[in-house]
């Protein structure tokens, strides 16, 4: 049978699809998330799929007058079913209390009368741009054997003849590739999915919050957050068991509304039920209103009846509750949801990355004095403190979202452990260095490493230049991700490799940095402290000072001549000046570089890029300058070769061919250049490190890019010979892929 797993391979068109099919007289049937058993488990032997005897059926099949809304929408719509996905029902039902959002996941205009061919769609937010999702109606359904009739497996309403529901959870788990990828999971994954937000989650010990923290949570609902708590410390035992102070056990509250009356700070809370509510301190009938105003009372909703929806003190608000999660809205949520129109907008930035095993897959700051500094780097610069605060720095929200990690699940990948180093820098700073992280205090971390798909950490920055640095706990672990960064002023985020031609990059020193956690499956691992690497740091500072570049000059350039010559003799041509060919110019090589890696086709580019005359051979000047070139790319590679085994590690060449060729070379090209040049063991030999080198310098002398669209070649003033070029990157790639 088919395998079904949902690929973006192309963009189903809804109106088109359904119009042919109209046109056809026939319903719709998705070729992209089929009717077979592939659809609902990809595990082959999953338990339910011998328990339950299933059948795909449309809604007409399953009731009389079937509806996609029935009276509208509620959280009554979303009763869970044999699919363990409560924490994308939570999200659902909170989706039904803001109609304009609802309306933007749910598209009006479809139902089961007019235009009609068995096919819907919905909306969902993927890491940076709402995706249309098509599926057709065929629901899975479990045969009764007691009643002899057909029950729903999925999601569903409490109306047997309403559908919106059952269909919104198939086009979800189409985009994950089945219904059992669904299972297990958490409310803000599925509330970013269907809002485009970022999500915090706040555990609320009240000796443990952030300074000011009504503050931030009120500025939080200005800006038309969503909020809701959840779980009751020391409540009794038992699923939405009520307690004697009106609140209900393991059950999920929204949080509506903040305010301060008489100097007393008060939270506004809703029951989801309507019904049941706090009889502490400010409840409805408590005393704590009796100074009140009725003018004020009115302001705030307070009202003598049992609706769900209650006052409380901000203290006890800490006190009870055990979980807060707020999910804070994308600025475009105001265009379509009524209810946040005047609503303060965050300012929000993205950046899309990769952790690429050998290349920006650096690990954590456990490997400062290695890879750490391979991973991905991203500029932020924050500009204007915050308004109605009384200091002067900046709230800066960051968030990092693992991408695609559920929709892999059938192929046994889960969640890595992930989190994210800020640091602050000089305006000029574009990116940071071994030295830099050994030896500077972070301005701010993300705390515990998490494998969680969101990791989210709100900070409070001066104003100033920083780079972030999102990382994998484990080198070499690849996966994609979005890094979103929410500030209440405009700030600006920009990709280190966007800086493609860059210059070298000045060294400072500070203070001592952090030590770091991860936790995973409730096991906590400790990150090195800088102390315990700065041996290793000082080792390197010495190794970086060895040898000067060495050229020839004096008693040395007159052996490498007297060499060349009588090399050159042994050809037996008679020439005006001595000149050797790629035979020859191998002998040379291996007279004084005993390394069986430096083969015959190493020296025949040696010689194709020196050989001013095409004569297929280069004389004396031609090997001068080419002598001293090796001689600079063997010091670039001795240094560059931390542990001195005679390779470049992978995520050792980029900062090699920096100062090899002045630019940085960005992490697209660099693994091009990995996979083509990358022995068995993903590094980089001596010989190879020539032949990159050999045509970066090609490429950068070439007469043709003086001319590229009126942009002129610049000289670069640092020790090398070669040239950085001021083109668009796309450019770069193509006339690289000439050279390399």
């Amino acid at each position: 049978m088919p395998r079904s797993r949902y690929q973006p391979r192309r963009q189903q068109d809804f109106e088109a699809l359904r119009d042919e099919c109209l046109q056809n007289g026939v319903l719709f049937e998705d070729p992209d998330f089929p009717a077979y058993d592939s659809s609902l488990y990809f595990t082959r032997h999953h338990p339910n799929l011998s328990r339950y005897q299933f059948q795909w059926m449309r809604p007409q099949d399953i009731c009389d007058n079937p509806l996609f809304i029935s009276e509208g929408v509620s959280r009554f719509d979303v009763v869970q079913g044999v699919v363990g996905d409560c924490w994308m029902l939570a999200a659902t039902a909170a989706l039904t209390t803001l109609p304009g959002l609802f309306k933007r996941v749910v598209p009006s205009g479809q139902g089961f009368q007019d235009n009609y061919a068995g096919i819907f769609h919905f909306k969902f937010w993927r890491y940076g741009e709402w995706i249309d999702v098509v599926v057709d109606d065929r629901i899975p359904m479990v045969m009764d054997p007691v009643q002899g009739r057909p029950a729903f497996f999925s999601l569903h309403s409490d109306q047997q003849n309403e559908f919106w529901s059952a269909l919104l959870e198939k086009a979800y788990a189409k985009v994950h590739g089945s219904y059992e990828a669904l299972e297990g999971g958490h409310t803000s994954d599925a509330l970013v999915d269907f809002t485009g937000g970022v999500t915090e989650t706040y555990m609320l010990d009240p000796n443990n919050v952030p300074p000011k923290f009504y503050q931030i949570l009120k500025k939080a609902h200005d800006r038309g957050s969503l909020m809701g708590v959840s779980g009751i410390k020391g409540g009794t035992a038992g699923l939405e068991a009520v307690q004697s102070n009106g609140l209900v056990q393991q059950h999920a509250y929204s949080v509506t509304g903040f305010a301060t009356v008489n100097e007393a700070q008060i939270v506004r809370v809703r029951n989801p039920w309507g019904k049941i509510e706090w009889k502490g301190p400010w409840s409805d009938e408590s005393p704590q209103w009796e100074g009140v105003t009725e003018e004020r009372k009115e302001e705030l909703g307070v009202v003598k009846r049992d609706d769900g929806e209650f006052w409380m003190s901000f203290q006890d608000f800490l006190d009870i509750w055990k979980t807060l999660e707020i999910c804070h809205l994308e600025p475009s949520v105001g265009e379509v949801e009524p209810e946040l129109v005047g609503c303060k907008k965050w300012n929000s930035t993205e950046r899309h990355g990769k952790w690429q095993r050998g290349m920006t897959a650096g690990g954590c700051a456990n490997y400062r004095t290695s890879t750490f500094c391979s991973n991905p780097q991203y500029i932020v610069q924050v500009e204007d403190p915050d308004d109605e605060d009384d200091d002067d720095t900046c709230t800066v929200v960051f968030s990092l979202i693992q991408k695609d990690r559920r929709k892999q699940k059938h192929l046994g990948k889960a969640n890595l452990a992930v989190g994210f180093y800020i640091y602050e820098t000089a305006p000029n700073q574009k990116k940071l260095k071994k030295r830099d992280v050994c030896t500077r205090r972070p301005a701010a971390t993300s705390g515990s490493y998490i494998n969680l798909r969101e990791v989210t950490k709100r900070v409070k920055l001066p104003p100033g230049n920083y780079i972030v640095m999102p990382s994998t706990f484990k080198p070499n672990e690849e996966a994609d991700f979005l890094l979103r960064i929410y500030t209440e002023k405009p700030s600006t985020t920009e990709d280190q490799d966007d800086f493609f031609v860059d210059r070298i990059l000045q060294e400072t020193h500070h203070t001592d940095a952090e030590p770091e956690q991860v936790i995973r499956r409730e096991q906590t691992v400790e990150v090195k402290k800088p102390e315990e690497v700065e041996g290793e740091e000082e080792k390197e500072k010495e190794g970086e000072e060895e040898k000067p570049t060495p050229t020839l000059v004096g008693e040395k350039e007159d052996r490498v001549r007297k060499a060349f010559e009588v090399i050159a003799s042994m050809g037996g041509d008679e020439e005006l000046e001595p000149a050797v060919d790629t035979y020859e110019l191998k002998s040379v090589i291996d007279v004084y570089f005993k390394d069986p890696s430096f083969t015959l086709d190493v020296c025949r580019d040696m010689v194709m890029m020196y050989d001013a005359d095409g004569s297929g051979k280069i004389e004396y000047s031609e090997f001068k300058e080419l002598w001293n070139d090796i001689c600079g790319w063997m010091a670039t590679f001795n240094k560059s070769d931390a542990n001195k085994n005679g390779k470049l590690e992978s995520y050792e060449l980029r900062e090699a061919l920096r100062d090899v060729c002045g630019v940085t070379i960005d992490g697209q090209l660099a693994a091009k250049i990995i996979r083509r040049y990358a022995d068995q063991d993903n590094t980089i030999s001596a010989a190879s490190f020539w032949r990159i080198a050999i045509r970066l310098k090609a490429f950068f002398d070439s007469p043709a890019l003086a001319g590229m669209k009126g942009r002129p070649v610049h000289a670069v003033s640092n020790k090398t010979t070669l040239k950085s070029v001021a083109l668009l990157k796309e450019e770069v790639h193509i006339l690289l892929g000439m050279f390399l």
